[in-house]
């Protein structure tokens, strides 16, 4: 994983980060954008539930827990609707889908579950510039 965090631009961590530790150490090596997981107890207040920004002109939406795959779409347009791109956690499986409009929803499923996921991966993309701009929300 940490290979992939130094080819990294910016890192998006779509929950269930447990640490502060963790986030710290991510925080030292690349710009980090991260929301509030079901598992991150000792980080509440710390993160947002969700979490709008743009990314070299691309604006995402992230939250961790994006409910059912049963209207899933729907609810990330309704939830974020400028986002292009929302990556979303907590499934730990991963989804790439077409979402409404010509959006797209992601998670990348976490890292540590290639062995038991065979699918699994971290998410890497290049971009030319650093976020333009970031704005916290809460459900």
């Amino acid at each position: 994983m940490w290979d992939h965090v130094e080819d990294a631009d910016v890192v998006l961590h779509a929950g269930d980060v447990v640490t502060g530790d963790l986030l710290d150490a991510l925080r030292a090596r690349r710009p980090v954008h991260a929301v509030l997981g079901n598992n991150d107890k000792a980080l509440v207040g710390a993160l947002p539930d969700r979490l709008e920004l743009e990314l070299a002109g691309v604006p995402l939406g992230m939250v961790h827990d994006s409910g059912p795959r049963a209207g899933r779409e729907r609810r990330m347009r309704r939830w974020f609707p400028a986002a292009r791109l929302v990556v979303f956690g907590h499934s730990h499986e991963p989804i790439d889908a077409e979402g409404l409009d010509a959006s797209a929803c992601s998670t990348p499923a976490r890292p540590s579950s290639a062995a038991a996921n065979p699918g699994a991966r971290s998410a890497v993309s290049s971009s030319p510039t650093a976020p333009s701009s970031a704005t916290r929300s809460s459900r």
